[in-house]
């Protein structure tokens, strides 16, 4: 592994240290990501040369604020944030939700190749309602999370009828992003931001808490 200390110092601010393990198989997830992305296009060819950075450090920023055991990534795309966080949070369960077959399919093999046995990927249109009630049916999750994936009251929308009472939806976006407060049988909880490896501005993440009774 070529300079382990180098891949460690990224951790500092996040507070934790991953396992040796841990620490191989995210940046083996890099490796494919990069590799996959010249024909996939699951990330910005702009950030090809800072997705340690920009994309899996910043995946692992909530931890924190996963709640329960089952978690559902929304518009997963290339696995952001759901294959790091189920990295680092291996007795979790996880399930990575995208509507792209071409998307999925590289979820499949990422999961496959780096031997994620608490990972699961659907391909499912979230924005259609009866593929929601499908979803829905099958498992109700703690934690929603969705990273750049749109309106924080869309994905409200799409979360919303996979959460359980009491679960929360973890939307990672802009630091300009408009949020309102008010966001039908949820409540805002946190609104957190974040700062990159040089203590720039980087990200905000909204927290929301499905109300009880809704």
């Amino acid at each position: 592994m070529s300079d382990y200390k180098h891949w460690l110092s990224g951790f500092e601010y996040l507070g934790f240290v991953p396992s040796d393990s841990q620490l191989t198989k995210l940046l083996a997830y890099k490796d494919l990501l990069i590799h996959w992305n010249r024909t996939y296009n699951l990330v910005s060819r702009n950030d090809q040369h800072r997705v340690w950075e920009r994309h899996v450090l910043d995946s692992l920023s909530i931890l924190p604020h996963i709640k329960g055991v089952k978690v559902a990534d929304i518009g997963s795309g290339a696995g952001l944030p759901g294959i790091p966080l189920s990295i680092i949070q291996h007795k979790k369960s996880f399930t990575l939700i995208d509507r792209m077959e071409r998307k999925t399919r590289f979820l499949r093999h990422a999961a496959l190749s780096l031997e994620l046995e608490n990972v699961s990927v659907e391909t499912l249109n979230l924005s259609d309602s009866s593929t929601v009630r499908c979803a829905e049916a099958k498992t109700i999750y703690d934690t929603v999370v969705a990273r750049a994936v749109s309106a924080p009251n869309k994905v409200w929308a799409m979360a919303r009828p996979l959460l359980k009472q009491g679960g929360l939806l973890v939307i990672q976006c802009g630091l300009d992003t408009e949020i309102t407060s008010q966001f039908a049988g949820a409540t805002l909880i946190q609104d957190v931001r974040f700062t990159d490896l040089n203590g720039d501005p980087q990200h905000r993440a909204v927290v929301l808490e499905k109300l009880e009774g809704i």
